[in-house]
């Protein structure tokens, strides 16, 4: 989350950063740093993995998610799929029109967070085909 830091490393140039890869928005992301994420975006070429988006998206970063949609496209299955098991109810929400796949049985394992299983179980009921169970137990205790 240190911007300076990341202008001075840029100002250094060749050999200091030579090894930049694309691990510095990655973290930058999964950590909520829009503003790290943004200036990365616009002052260097390595862009965001796959995976930095769906930490993002685990972590409930949505102003860094919507941010990193905005710049580079459709979510993957797996962003709203870490998401769920996050247990980020807004970042559910905003994903949801926006990524088709659920991963089939996202709510049979990995989901304790009752405000994203109510969503979820209201809009995708075949989503929870054997976490009925859970799903009741998991109700009960948090009342």
């Amino acid at each position: 989350g240190h911007l300076s830091v990341v202008e001075w490393l840029h100002a250094q140039g060749e050999p200091t950063v030579a090894g930049c890869t694309r691990a510095a928005m990655d973290r930058a992301a999964e950590n909520g740093h829009l503003h790290v994420v943004e200036w990365l975006a616009a002052n260097r070429n390595e862009g965001c993995s796959p995976e930095g988006v769906d930490r993002a998206c685990a972590a409930g970063r949505l102003p860094v998610v919507e941010f990193l949609f905005s710049r580079y496209g459709e979510p993957s299955p797996a962003a709203i799929n870490q998401a769920c098991r996050g247990g980020k109810l807004a970042a559910v929400e905003w994903l949801a029109p926006r990524a088709e796949a659920f991963e089939e049985g996202v709510a049979d394992r990995e989901l304790d967070d009752l405000r994203v299983m109510e969503w979820l179980h209201a809009r995708r009921p075949a989503l929870f085909r054997r976490a009925r169970v859970h799903w009741s137990a998991l109700r009960a205790a948090q009342r």
